[in-house]
Formats: C-alpha cells, structure tokens, sequence
C-alpha cells in the first residue's frame, strides 16, 4: 500500500513504501521542556524535518519531529507532524512508537481531514506487531473505499502467517465474516495430526459457510494440497516470471545479455497504463526466475504467488517443468512470451504460446506457397542441428501435402547443390550469414529462386537491396508496420518514459498484455470464448493474435517480403488488413 503524503505551504513531499520487518521501540518524550515555538517556527522546523524524511534520514526526522509531538501544540501541522513521525517510525523499525504516535492524533485531531489514512497506518502497525485485533478494528473504521484492495492485500498476507489456532480461533469469533481468517483456521485444524472433536466440527462449519470445498483433507494430508484461490476478486493479477538477473544487471550496458527482459517488462508497463484507461483492472507482479528449477520453486508455495491469474514464462525449461505443473494445478493460465515448441501446449490446456508454433508456421508457410500456383516440389537447406528439427517439420508437412523433396540437406562449410532447384521453391533455415550464402549459390546454379526462409536466416540491419530485392520471402513473427501510427505514438510515449528506443521486446510485452487483459476482462470463465471470436485489435504493435477454434497457439504467421523500399506483409487475411 502506497502510504500517502502531502505538500504543506507548496513544500513537497514524496511518497514512501513501508518496510518489510519491524522491531519493538520506544517512544520518546524528551525534548519538549524546552520554550513553545512560535507557529512560524513549528512550520520551518517541521519542513526541515518533513526534507529529513524525503531523503530516507527517518531516525534525524524523528529527532526533530519529537518536541515537535508536544501536547502545547495545537496549531493545524501538528496531525501532521503526529502522522510523519508514525510514518518515520515504521521505516526505523518503531511499530509500537508509530502507535503510540497515532493514537495521539486520534486523541488530539478526532476530526482531522486526514483520518482514514491514520487509521490504514496504524491498521498496518497493529499488524507489524501482530496485534492483529486492533489492526483489523481500525481498518473497518475506515469510511473510504479507496482502501479495500490495499486491506485485503494486507490480510491475505499477514493472516496465513498465523500459527496460533487459540488466537485465529479468537479472531474468527469477533470477525465471523473474514473469510481468510476461516480459511487460516481451517488449514491449521486440518493441518493437524489429532484434533479435539469441537475444533473438527468447527473446522466443518467454516468449510461449509464458505464453500472451502478443498479443505477436507485427511489427517496426514498437507494443508495446502488441492489450493484454491480464496482471493479472486476482478483485478487480473499478472506474474511475470523472466530472467531479470537483478543482481548482475546494468541498465547502462546496452549488451547485457538479459537486457531484452527489461525491454520486455517496460513495454508491459506501458500497457498497463493503456488497460487503466480502459477500466480493465490489472497488476502486474515480477519474478527473478533464471535457468535453475530452483529459481522457480522458491515461489510455488507461496500464497500470495497461488493468487495468480496469469503467467508470464518462464523462458527455460527447468523452471517451466516447475510452473507447469503449478499452474495447472491452480488453474492458472501460462504464457509462454518466445518460444515456439508444441511440447509446451501439447498436455496442458491452460498454456498458450504467443509465437506460433513451428507447426503452425510451416502449415501458413506452405499456405502460402500454395497460393501462389507454384509447382509442388520443394529444396529444403538448413546448417547445423539446431535447425535441422524445423526443417523436418517443414519436409513432413510438404510430404503430407504431396510435395517431392527435391532435395533435404544440411550445409554447414562449403556448399554444393546436388540438384539445382527449378519451378517449385527453395526453404532456407540458418544462421544471419546462411542466408545471403545460400542465394549466392543459388544464383550461381541459374535457379529461378522462388525461395522462403526464416527471418533470422538474413541480417535484415545489414542485407543490401539487391539480396532482398529477390524473389525471397521471410517468416516474420518479428514484423512492424514502420507506418503505424500506433508504433510511432508508442515509440515516443516509450523514449519519454525509458530514456531510450524501444526494441522488438519491448513490442511484445505490450502487446502481451495488452492482448490478455483485454481477453480476461469479463473474467476466466469468458476466456475461452473471447480466444474463440478470435476479435481484431488494431491497435496492437506486432501482428496480432489468433487462438480461434480452440487453438493453444497463435496462428498468426507474417510472411514478408521487400516491396519499393520497405517490407510489407504479403500472406494477410482479412481480419489482419
């Protein structure tokens, strides 16, 4: 919760976020024996401390906001000054003396414009203590809305802490209504290898007042086997689980090696302001999950992480393996943001990939070719191994549709043709330099080279016109219309926020969750259907998103081609133009 702050007399004041861990202090009252200050004293002292305070200096802000506290004061800073201090407090690991501090001002100020902040405060302070009973009295005090999300984030992380069965058995009595507190208790009975009969009775009737259906687990059954979320309101809440590296990151080094997930989170962020805009409730959440299952297991069984809606990643496959499973336990969706492997949707309904699948690209491929009456044989060239699973898929399919393969190889250092493709087409997969090496050779062979490649085949920074001015075609998941208005006005909201350009990951995690909030805005049931109306969105930066007939990958597949100058998509359908 964003703990608020004000400008008093125009001096500004910035906001601050509480700290995690808070230690038992003491109040001090020493200091006010000294002389009253006069209101334009108290006003000056209390700016230099309010700047103390801005600049993190919480223990000098105490110091000089302490005979500030003094009861011969009653001029209108001095709520605020009672609020800093508590605030100071907090952030000094002074739980109790921000209580103490607070409990003044309600004593003080009753009618102080500012109250419902001081009770969220002091609700949060009650709850670093674990005086979980005042805390939560003083929450519903509060008379704004405002505060309802940021209390039920504060409860449903701080309550299934809550070891002691005697003390949630006392708070379920006085607050019979709070759901997370029936479901900590139930978890903690049913947790237990023995039980009296009144606590399982008990156990019983929170289960079914409400509908915890999940938590009649046997006796030695684990207390969080079979979660369900208990906290599911609209807001779609987004985890994004990417290799952000934190630790060894340097946003100055335009080369680190993971800099393209920062570009990828800041174009979601940016989307994010987009959703607001369209009442679209969402959040986003991010996960340091690397290459190690390790990375991803640390966070599986936390509850907070169990609330979910979607998942973002993670890029790697030990990790997946992790969250895979986790999500389809929990009914999570999971977005795989890069790759394009079938393993990853083939077993599990609520996984999706945002690229299309190599299946799914060689099938629009071949799609294409097909439509334009060329004759049905096909030259397949790739380089090394890691190419070589594309293109079997590419020979398999070509067979399926009745296809002769003219000729499947792979050329790694001096290549040769054993037969000089004529009339059908040419695929190439490979490298940046494999491809102007392969259309060299071709060329050289008189082919009539009607040829498609992937579009990492060609360095399309570097490639001269007179390569892409061929009779080539690229796969281009990667693909911008340079004219859009949207990526223009894209591209300068994104330098005016970041500092810099944005890359092609920055586009893709804009669209990512542009795309998926809107697609869960009428809530997880409705999912599905809106997938399945397959809806056009013209305001996307990349080239779109089809998931139609129940599909779990994207069958959007750009086919370009260098046209007067620029490349321009040459295989749309009618719902992409």
């Amino acid at each position: 919760m964003l703990i608020k702050t004000w400008h008093f007399s125009s001096f500004m004041i910035y906001p601050f976020y509480t700290m995690r861990h808070l230690i038992l202090g003491l109040f001090f009252l020493s200091f006010f024996a000294q002389g009253q200050k006069t209101d334009q004293e108290y006003l000056l002292d209390y700016k230099s401390a309010v700047q103390l305070y801005a600049s993190h200096d919480f223990e000098e802000a105490i110091n000089k906001l302490t005979p500030l506290t003094s009861s011969q004061y009653t001029n209108a800073v001095v709520p605020y000054t009672l609020y800093y201090f508590a605030m100071s407090s907090l952030e000094s690991n002074k739980a109790y003396q921000a209580r103490i501090s607070l409990k003044d001002l309600f004593t003080r100020f009753p009618n102080w414009e500012k109250t419902d902040e001081a009770y969220y405060l002091y609700g949060l302070a009650n709850f670093k203590d674990k005086y979980f009973e005042e805390g939560i009295i003083y929450f519903e005090k509060i008379i704004s809305g405002e505060y309802a999300v940021d209390i039920e984030a504060l409860m449903q992380s701080y309550i299934p802490k809550i070891e002691n069965i005697i003390l949630l058995k006392e708070l379920n009595t006085k607050f019979p209504n709070k759901e997370i507190i029936a479901e900590t208790l139930v978890n903690r009975i049913q947790a237990r290898k023995y039980n009296i009969k009144a606590d399982l009775e008990l156990s019983d009737i929170l289960t079914d007042r409400f509908k915890l259906t999940n938590h009649k687990a046997s006796e030695n059954e684990n207390s969080t086997g079979g979660f369900i979320r208990s906290f599911d309101d609209k807001q779609i809440d987004f985890g994004v689980l990417l290799p952000f590296n934190v630790e060894n990151f340097d946003i100055l080094q335009a080369t680190t090696k993971n800099r393209f997930v920062y570009d990828m989170y800041a174009g979601m962020l940016l989307a994010l302001e987009k959703i607001k805009h369209e009442k679209i409730p969402a959040k986003l959440y991010a996960f340091d999950v690397g290459s190690s299952s390790e990375s991803a297991e640390k966070y599986v069984n936390d509850r907070n992480f169990k609330k979910m809606d979607v998942l973002i990643g993670p890029l790697y496959s030990r990790p997946n393996k992790v969250i895979i499973e986790f999500a389809e336990k929990n009914k999570i969706f999971q977005i795989h943001p890069i790759s394009d492997s079938q393993n990853l949707i083939s077993s599990f309904k609520n996984s999706f990939l945002v690229q299309a699948s190599s299946n799914v690209q060689v099938q629009k491929c071949l799609d294409f070719v097909e439509s334009q009456g060329r004759k049905k044989t096909v030259s397949i060239y790739f380089e090394d191994n890691r190419d070589s699973v594309f293109a079997y898929i590419y020979a398999d399919e070509a067979k399926k549709r009745g296809y002769q393969i003219s000729e499947f190889k792979s050329i790694q250092q001096i290549p040769v043709l054993s037969k000089v493709p004529q009339e059908g087409h040419v695929f190439l997969i490979g490298n940046s330099y494999f491809g102007p090496k392969m259309l060299r050779l071709l060329g050289q062979n008189k082919s009539d080279g009607f040829v498609i490649a992937t579009e990492a085949t060609f360095n399309l920074e570097i490639a001269s016109r007179s390569t892409l001015n061929k009779n080539l075609y690229l796969i281009n998941p990667k693909y911008v219309d340079p004219e859009s208005e949207t990526l223009k006005e894209f591209k300068l909201k994104y330098v005016q926020k970041m500092n810099m350009m944005p890359s092609y990951y920055s586009y893709l995690g804009y669209d990512i969750l542009l795309y998926y909030s809107r697609m869960l805005k009428d809530g997880k049931d409705m999912f599905r259907l809106n997938l399945d109306e397959n809806p056009f969105m013209d305001d996307l930066l990349l080239s779109g998103f089809d998931y139609s007939n129940k599909s779990e990958t994207n069958k959007i597949v750009p086919i370009v081609r260098y046209i007067d100058g620029r490349f321009e998509i040459v295989n749309k359908d009618e719902k992409q133009e």
